[in-house]
């Protein structure tokens, strides 16, 4: 079988990358804002590895969904990231009215799992640029 461009693959995943977007984000979301004790997770689990976890994976949704759309350059990434920036914020600020607090370190967390995400974006599809995709 001949090897697909990389585009190709992205364009043809485009709809099932648009629903794990809206999945994905819709269940960080939820998961952010419902008032959770400190036993909701072992205390050896940090609250920042999880923001850095969450945010590297919406980070790689996204720049995946909107590959498939059209190729991700240095200006859309820099909108996705910004995208992602004001979402951090907006997210802490939005967990104060259920009873969970704001935290300067989670936003630096998100920020630090967004760039994660776009790095492994960047990987994938130079991996996939250079080698192609089989069918």
């Amino acid at each position: 079988m001949k090897p697909q461009p990389c585009a190709e693959v992205f364009s043809r995943a485009r709809r099932p990358l648009q629903w794990c977007v809206a999945v994905y984000w819709t269940a960080l979301f939820v998961a952010t804002h419902l008032p959770l004790g400190e036993e909701a997770f072992p205390s050896q689990v940090s609250d920042k590895s999880l923001h850095w976890i969450a945010y590297t994976g919406l980070a790689f949704l996204l720049c995946c969904w909107r590959e498939a759309i059209g190729r991700v350059t240095l200006r859309r990434l820099a909108l996705i990231v910004l995208v992602l920036a004001v979402y951090a914020i907006l997210e802490e600020l939005l967990q104060i009215p259920v009873g969970r607090h704001a935290d300067l370190y989670d936003g630096i967390a998100d920020m630090l799992g967004s760039g994660c995400g776009i790095v492994l974006f960047a990987v994938v599809r130079t991996f996939c640029d250079r080698f192609g995709a089989a069918n």
